[in-house]
């Protein structure tokens, strides 16, 4: 495979994120719980409006931090 780009992506809810991890760690009492679950209508669409962005500026910037890892190849012949 040839990489065609390679970035980061989640990056503008990272530290947010990072920081109710934590705290969620530190002051939880249950040993092993998820952070997944249904958000309200208003939340999720501006968490949709937030990975757009990122979708747009992911097309002409690589991003230098973030939750994920993202990567684009092509294979070659």
């Amino acid at each position: 495979f040839k990489i065609l780009k390679l970035s980061y992506f989640n990056s503008i809810l990272s530290v947010p994120i990072f920081l109710k991890r934590l705290k969620d760690k530190l002051l939880s009492s249950e040993a092993e719980s998820s952070d997944v679950y249904r958000l309200p209508t208003l939340v999720n669409s501006v968490m949709l409006l937030i990975m757009e962005i990122e979708g747009l500026l992911f097309k002409n910037l690589n991003l230098p931090f973030g939750l994920s890892v993202i990567c684009v190849a092509k294979k070659e012949a």
